[in-house]
């Protein structure tokens, strides 16, 4: 088996599949597996180390080869990331401020190579002592890695970069299986369609499906965005400029030859509706990305004089010139303006998109005239009809809106936040939110009726604490990742926390830094109210009551070394006990290279306790883990809560620095746009159940039970007596390919046939090669 595809099955499921059992009994061989899975921290259940024992002596050796390799790798194993100090965190406790400013003199004027290393005798390093993570091993399977696949790449909201990684390895590995992809072409998700019509291409060495793919006029902006990547050579990911999410700096030069050009304007000929004022405004929207698109169509090129271009033709010159016309749009904000809440609705209900989008401006117009019921109902009907993921983010916003806003926050498409402080909000009462939830249930059920029954269905608490994921784009390999907004709960035996990140430099010898790489690890203090109390880090504090800072690498050694790092202790009731309720910690790329330039940086965080006095990274104690490959250079994954002991999941990308004591409304934009954005993942599931299963209070009578995460899944295991025959029933919180692929999926519908019709734009392309 790949195992590319193995590893990244576990980052996405956290299960392993276990060698073919036949009429062995090889116990010590496949105990000596079992411990030496457990030193770097995951335990086999007995259950599984005796499946193991049944499988041949060579199958359970090329089991223990890969699989091994392939956790040691998940968590850094590998990496023994050198500090700046090699005596940390002991000899740290002991050193003032000048002592660390000095040390930071010396290091600068030596060019980065005197480092305390060469001038400190290394103390005694005592043996782990400390108790590993007991992640848990959920047992996999060739059918569950094959549903997986197909699950991932019906996902309703936009490929994270893992996912697209784990397809295209898949259909490598398994040839056939890229008829799911072109059977994707009818998906409601526009940059998944894209995605996949570049990825059949790739995959296929051919374009004969790519024009099926293209249902609306800025999935051609997509394409030809991702074609002139591909075509510069450019060093990014062609995959990340589909989103359209660039500000105007990093868009990029659109750059078609003959062909593709032909194959935009022969595209967007075939979604004419007859005149060119309608088919602008199905082009009405990216205007910027339009305009760059324009110039290199050249519409007065003697190609386009056929009539079929025509209205083409009249469309671009609407939008350059910015031509007002009559657009649905448009009649909507007129009669938000006017304040006629009955037009308003009428004509946003025939956009059932526009419609969500508005909904909390037509609600709230709906209650001040008295007409709140015009408006609920009209979401029964439009809940129906509208995209999942729409209807998702509008419960979302809803439930959060039970108190009014002192301040409004708004993500752009280039994923940046901006603040606002007029026209703030007033909170809905409970029975409002009640009544447009209801409504909003009730016709995303009916959209999921006609799917493979779910049976019996058992929920655990835990998973009103999950969010469903709103946007996973850069999402990384990772072990203990959770959505954003999600809270997990720290164990009480969770004493310390070590924070660390790792990296190694580049092989890039262009540009200012000739390939250095220097990143920056701080953690913010912050009191109940958010605010900056303190910092931990190269600009901050060394040490102090309940922290301390291993020193400021500069420079992360050769490419394909083991890397260095910087690494941040906190003992959480210390800092209780000074006043600090949050941390927040961050990554900086101090060198500004972005994150997906740098093959190797990682950040993590591990579970310390007084007792441990082991190496300064133990793969073993490692809570969670992720890859930093995202198209940024600074990110805030989660905010801890060290009073109420839980962790809010953020995966954010960081807009500015969170390491500098001007910006404490950073951290509360921030944390707030997680908080708000995203419905509960038990209430999609609740839906889901509606439409196509039932309760059940008893998880050994269920045949699917859902978990916030692994640790759940262990307590509900002892507490009902599962035994490993009920492994497979279970669903954790961070199962995106399930949540995405199957729960947030419409009904059963007849798949788009390809017709010779469906293609032909895509063979005149070709046969003009």
């Amino acid at each position: 088996m790949n195992k590319n595809i193995l590893k990244k099955y576990y980052e996405m499921q956290g299960k392993v599949i276990l060698p073919e059992q036949k009429d062995n009994n090889n116990v010590e061989l496949a105990a000596s597996v079992a411990a030496n899975f457990a030193s770097i921290g995951f335990p086999m259940t007995t259950e599984q180390t005796k499946h193991l024992a049944k499988a041949d002596k060579d199958d359970i050796i090329a089991f223990f080869k890969t699989n091994y390799e392939m956790l040691s790798d998940v968590l850094g194993a590998g990496k023994k990331l050198t500090p700046f100090y090699p005596d940390f965190p002991e000899g740290c406790m002991e050193r003032n401020y000048a002592e660390y400013f000095l040390d930071q003199i010396i290091y600068g004027l030596s060019g980065l190579e005197l480092e305390p290393s060469v001038y400190m005798k290394e103390k005694k390093t005592y043996p782990f002592l400390g108790t590993p993570m007991h992640r848990i091993l959920i047992e996999g399977s060739n059918e569950d890695l094959d549903e997986t696949f197909r699950m991932a790449v019906k996902s309703a909201i936009a490929y994270s970069k893992e996912q697209r990684e784990f397809i295209m390895e898949y259909v490598k590995e398994n040839p056939g299986s890229i008829d799911a992809l072109i059977e994707n072409v009818s998906t409601k998700n526009r940059e998944n369609a894209v995605a996949c019509a570049m990825m059949v291409e790739e995959l296929s060495g051919n374009a004969i499906h790519t024009a099926a793919f293209m249902k609306q006029p800025a999935d051609l902006l997509r394409y030809a965005a991702f074609k002139s990547l591909s075509k510069d050579g450019s060093a990014r990911d062609p995959y990340e400029a589909i989103p359209l999410r660039d500000d105007a700096k990093a868009m990029p030069s659109f750059k078609l030859g003959r062909k593709d050009r032909a194959f935009v304007m022969d595209c967007l000929a075939a979604m004419d509706k007859g005149s060119g004022e309608r088919l602008s405004n199905l082009m009405h929207g990216h205007d910027k990305e339009w305009e760059k698109l324009f110039n290199v169509l050249h519409i007065t090129d003697k190609a386009w004089t056929k009539p079929k271009y025509d209205n083409v033709k009249r469309a671009i010159i609407i939008i350059q010139s910015e031509e007002k016309i009559d657009r649905p749009a448009r009649r909507i904000e007129e009669a938000i303006k006017a304040g006629d809440v009955e037009a308003a609705v009428k004509e946003a209900s025939r956009m059932p998109g526009d419609f969500m989008r508005r909904f909390d401006k037509l609600y709230r117009m709906g209650i001040e005239q008295g007409k709140e019921d015009l408006v609920v109902n009209a979401m029964k009907e439009v809940a129906a009809k509208a995209g999942i993921a729409t209807v998702t983010g509008t419960i979302g916003n809803v439930e959060q809106r039970d108190h009014d806003d002192e301040k409004r926050y708004f993500k752009g498409k280039n994923g940046k936040v901006v603040e606002t402080t007029d026209k703030n909000r007033k909170a809905f009462t409970k029975e409002q939110i009640k009544n447009v939830v209801d409504a909003a249930m009730n016709g995303m059920s009916e959209k999921f009726a006609g799917k493979d029954s779910m049976g019996k269905v058992y929920m655990a608490e835990g998973v009103n604490d999950v969010k469903i994921p709103v946007d996973i784009r850069d999402n990384s390999g990772a072990i203990g990742n959770m959505t954003s907004g999600s809270k997990m709960p720290i164990d009480d035996s969770w004493e310390k926390m070590r924070f660390f990140v790792g990296w190694t430099n580049i092989n890039n010898k262009t540009g200012y830094h000739d390939g250095r790489v220097d990143i920056d690890l701080t953690v913010a203090f912050c009191d109940k109210n958010m605010d900056i109390v303190g910092f931990c880090g190269w600009n901050g504090s060394k040490n102090g009551n309940g922290f301390v800072y291993s020193g400021d690498v500069q420079d992360g050694g050769p490419a394909k070394g083991k890397g260095r790092g910087e690494f941040i202790d906190v003992d959480i009731d210390k800092l209780k006990d000074d006043g600090v309720m949050y941390l927040i910690p961050q990554i900086n790329s101090y060198t500004c290279q972005k994150f997906s330039e740098q093959p190797h940086t990682c950040f993590g965080v591990m579970k310390r306790t007084s007792d441990d006095m082991g190496e300064v990274f133990e793969p073993a104690t490692v809570v969670n883990r992720f890859v930093l490959d995202s198209e940024c250079t600074q990110a805030s994954p989660y905010v801890i809560d060290i009073v109420n002991r839980e962790i809010l999941w953020m995966n954010e990308q960081a807009m500015n620095n969170v390491a500098s004591r001007g910006l404490n409304g950073v951290l509360k934009r921030v944390g707030r746009t997680c908080d708000s954005k995203g419905m509960s993942l038990s209430r999609l599931i609740e839906a889901n159940v509606i439409a196509n299963g039932e309760w059940t209070k008893n998880p050994q009578k269920a045949d699917i039970i859902f978990v916030r995460d692994a640790e759940e899944m262990s307590d509900i295991k002892s507490e009902f007596e599962l035994d490993g025959s009920y492994d497979m029933k279970f669903k954790l919180g961070n199962n995106m390919e399930y949540i995405t692929g199957y729960l947030m999926q419409e009904g059963k519908r007849e798949p788009e046939k390809l017709t010779p019709e469906s293609i032909k734009v895509s063979v005149e392309v070709i046969e003009t090669k």
